[in-house]
């Protein structure tokens, strides 16, 4: 009977060295979870950031297509329409 209670006692010493590797493996992976959960907040708010950046760059360059679009509509009444078409057909290649 000695021998018996000895051996569970052994076992559960076994199982109480096992379920503290296990803890300390399940607190590790929280830890790195937690660091991951940071590190993907950090690249959202990084790609918030591109996002209204490039937002703005296409105002920008919207704004300047329009300006020249319209410089380019002077220059062609200023010029006549006809000229500018001459011109044009005169850069294509043949």
């Amino acid at each position: 009977m000695e021998n018996i209670l000895k051996e569970i006692l052994t076992e559960v010493k076994g199982i109480k060295s096992e379920l503290k590797e296990v803890k300390e493996k399940v607190t590790n992976l929280e830890k790195g979870q937690n660091e991951l959960k940071v590190a993907i907040n950090n690249i959202n708010d990084r790609l918030d950031d591109m996002d209204g950046r490039n937002a703005n760059n296409h105002l920008e360059i919207r704004t300047k297509l329009e300006e020249m679009s319209n410089i380019n509509n002077s220059l062609a009444e200023m010029y006549g329409q006809h000229e500018v078409e001459i011109r044009s057909l005169k850069r294509r290649p043949v």
